[in-house]
């Protein structure tokens, strides 16, 4: 299956209206995290609203509250919620039809992944390089990035 960890962040299927009561909490949570200073749930609330954005088929808005919350967890040196976002900025890069950003952003998850010694997220970059060549029909490199997913997760 296609894009094995963002579809599982961005799951499970609701409806629109689900979505969008989703999304106004997320704001207001927004709010209050900024009334309080707390930059962390600040950051983590931006992206859920990208990914109600992203769900609800608005995928260009859901990038401008994706990349809100990459700069502040890079501002708060969060680099598990960097990774994260740029796996979702990557996802959203694939549904615009531009493959070398997704390439570019999931590189990037990639070397975080790497430096942080995280098997699973690693495992999910790798695949995700993966498909993007797949889609650019690139399918032998699609094949090694494949591959190298499977032995780091082993």
């Amino acid at each position: 299956m296609l894009f094995s960890q963002p579809t599982q962040s961005f799951a499970p299927r609701t409806s629109l209206g689900e979505i969008e009561r989703a999304r106004e909490l997320y704001e207001q949570q927004i709010d209050v995290s900024r009334q309080i200073g707390d930059r962390y749930s600040e950051g983590k609330a931006v992206g859920n609203v990208g990914i109600t954005l992203y769900k609800a088929g608005k995928v260009e808005q859901a990038m401008d509250y994706f990349q809100q919350s990459l700069n502040i967890k890079r501002a708060i040196g969060d680099r598990r919620g960097e990774s994260h976002t740029l796996n979702y900025m990557a996802t959203a890069y694939i549904t615009l039809g531009n493959y070398p950003k997704a390439l570019e952003y999931f590189e990037m998850e990639l070397a975080i992944d790497r430096d942080q010694k995280n098997q699973y997220n690693e495992e999910a970059a790798l695949t995700g390089i993966g498909e993007v060549h797949a889609l650019m029909g690139k399918y032998e490199t699609a094949i090694r990035y494949f591959e190298r997913a499977i032995i780091t997760r082993v």
